[in-house]
């Protein structure tokens, strides 16, 4: 119950956040002067900032058997918290050249879509192969062949 819960609040608490910064633009640029330094960006900043960390929080927080969908949480973030810092770039009030701006916001997607692309590509782990070179290793039919023949020696005695 708990989890659902928190889930639930995962789900909306980003959408409703977002949909906030964008009622505060829309009313900036309808005139209203305390809002007006409060632009676009300002949106796409916040809209980055709670997405990634509604995806982290719903990686730490999934169970722990789903490993793909954990990974594809982390992905997430990853890429969001990539557009998160794009932005970051471009909303600090900082004494670049567009062009350096542009060059730094570059990097940053060629670093996120090289790491994304190297997780997708890189498959799932495969947790038990120690296992399978352990002496004494048996497989799944194995170990029920087994425990058939014990099964048959308990009900001859």
């Amino acid at each position: 119950m708990k989890n659902k819960l928190l889930f639930r609040v995962l789900r909306i608490c980003p959408l409703a956040l977002t949909t906030i910064a964008m009622i505060i633009w829309f009313i900036g640029l309808l005139g209203v002067e305390a809002l007006k330094p409060f632009t676009f960006i300002y949106v796409a900043l916040i809209f980055f900032c709670v997405y990634s960390i509604s995806f982290l929080l719903r990686a730490i927080f999934e169970n722990k058997e789903d490993a793909i969908l954990k990974r594809t949480w982390l992905i997430m973030m990853g890429s969001f918290l990539v557009g998160f810092f794009i932005c970051l770039i471009f909303a600090l009030p900082l004494n670049i050249d567009v062009t350096v701006g542009t060059v730094i916001a570059g990097v940053l997607v060629a670093l996120g879509i090289a790491v994304t692309l190297s997780l997708i590509f890189r498959g799932p782990r495969k947790w038990d192969q120690g296992d399978n070179e352990k002496e004494g290793y048996k497989t799944y039919r194995e170990r029920k062949a087994e425990e058939l023949k014990n099964k048959e020696k308990q009900d001859e005695e």
